[in-house]
Order: structure tokens, then C-alpha cells, then sequence
């Protein structure tokens, strides 16, 4: 049902957010938004969740704080990353209700 979801719900993103500028972006940082809709997360955890190698999302993480998307914050040796913007956790989060109530 996840894989089912995470599908519709890259479609939405597509679909409706072109002019916020998230449907420009790669489908790997479409994924860390996602991971990071509701709570923040170490490289590990995102690695983990996404099946990337921890080089690939600090890669795809760097990307997104340059685009203004992402924020960070350290605690003790580890960075915990989160949605930057309220404005885009709306977004993400309005597409991920609206996909549930369609299935």
C-alpha cells in the first residue's frame, strides 16, 4: 500500500506544485521531503528509509538546503534534518491527505 501511495503521490506532486517549483526536482528529493514531511531525521535514517547509499542523501541533502527546502540542526555529533518552510510541508502534506482519501 506504501509503494502504492508514495506512486500517486509522486504524480500529485507533478501534478499541482509546479508553481511552488518542487515538481522540478529530482525524484530522490521528492523522496527526502516525504521521509521528512512529519518529523526530522540523521542521514542514516533517510539512507535507510530510501535504500540510498548515506553518500547519495547527503549529496541530495545538500541540494535541498541550497534551495531554501531543508534546515538543520545538531545535536551531539549527529545533523538532524527537516522540512525548512511551512509552505512546503503544506504542500507535501496536502498532497499526501488528498492521495489517502482517494484510496
Amino acid at each position: 500500500v506504501r509503494v502504492r501511495i508514495t506512486i500517486i503521490f509522486e504524480k500529485y506532486v507533478k501534478r499541482y506544485c509546479r508553481k511552488s517549483g518542487l515538481y522540478r526536482l529530482k525524484k530522490r528529493n521528492r523522496k527526502i521531503l516525504f521521509v521528512l514531511l512529519d518529523n526530522e531525521a540523521c542521514v542514516n535514517d533517510i539512507a535507510e528509509s530510501l535504500n540510498m547509499t548515506q553518500s547519495a542523501v547527503s549529496h541530495q541533502l545538500k541540494s535541498l538546503k541550497d534551495k531554501n527546502l531543508l534546515k538543520s540542526r545538531r545535536e551531539g555529533k549527529t545533523v538532524l534534518y527537516s522540512l525548512a518552510d511551512s509552505h512546503v510541508q503544506s504542500v507535501l502534506k496536502f498532497g499526501y491527505d488528498h492521495v489517502i482519501e482517494e484510496i
